[in-house]
């Protein structure tokens, strides 16, 4: 398995758990501008799971969640070779 098939399973195995409130104790070891998007991708994941699960949001706040979060794929696809999936 190549280095970045092996990255993408990692970032989305952390962050599929992450996103359900799972406890995580992990150290990763990238680049810090790559953890700084990818910590943001998180976040912004997480807010649109609860913001759906809630069934207490505007179609237009919704919109802009996923539009932010498809700036932060896109970037960290830039960052990383990897196309998020969450």
């Amino acid at each position: 398995m190549n280095d970045i098939k092996l990255k993408d399973i990692v970032f989305h195995n952390i962050a599929a758990r992450y996103i359900i409130n799972e406890k995580i104790d992990i150290n990763i070891k990238e680049d810090k501008i790559v953890l700084d998007n990818y910590i943001q991708l998180l976040e912004i994941s997480k807010k649109i799971y609860e913001t759906l699960k809630s069934k207490k949001y505007s179609p237009e706040d919704l919109n802009k969640l996923i539009e932010q979060k498809n700036n932060l794929s896109n970037n960290f696809k830039l960052l990383t070779n990897i196309i998020w999936k969450l």
